[in-house]
């Protein structure tokens, strides 16, 4: 399987480090998978002829610069006990994924995904694979010390994810670009 995330400046990415660290006694899954980083998905693919996609994200990366955003809120999905940071909808933020599925539209193997633009809810996940005791627990650990954050949107990489008996082991980066440059 294949993802296309957006990755953020030094200090939110710190940020994110630490509270994966504060909550890895509930939730040691994301510490464990090899290469993760913090993150907003953009795009995932079943299949992909890997070298014709690097060219065109270069060439996208190039065309789009990077932007701002708040991560405003926390959220959460209780179906995988899943927590997260979720930064506000901007017209920006949107127009960034609508822009990246406009331009990456032949590559579309998978419309039943959650990132596809009618369905995809942007976040930056802090905690996964919770009981529902653990996931109050990691709500209320992250809720005691929230603070809305700005974040620069400065890096699109394309990753590989490996699973190992249907879990996420680890991520391997393919091609990595900074937005308006390349790296």
């Amino acid at each position: 399987m294949y993802a296309v995330i957006v990755t953020f400046d030094k200090i939110f990415a710190t940020h994110i480090y630490k509270k994966w660290d504060e909550l890895s006694d509930l939730s040691p899954y994301i510490n464990n998978i090899e290469g993760m980083e913090p993150h907003i998905t953009l795009a995932d693919y079943k299949q992909l002829d890997v070298q014709t996609f690097k060219q065109e994200l270069h060439h996208f990366s190039k065309r789009m610069k990077a932007i701002e955003i708040e991560f405003s809120h926390i959220g959460g999905f209780p179906a995988n006990g899943t927590v997260f940071y979720a930064p506000t909808t901007t017209t920006n933020l949107k127009q960034f994924h609508t822009n990246y599925h406009e331009y990456f539209s032949c590559f579309q193997d998978n419309t039943d995904s959650y990132y596809v633009p009618d369905k995809w809810v942007p976040h930056c996940t802090i905690a996964s694979r919770l009981t529902e005791i653990q996931l109050g627990q990691a709500f209320q650990h992250v809720c005691e010390k929230f603070e809305a954050m700005r974040a620069a949107v400065d890096c699109i990489k394309l990753i590989q994810v490996v699973y190992e008996d249907g879990m996420c082991v680890k991520c391997n980066i393919l091609a990595e670009y900074r937005l308006g440059e390349s790296l």
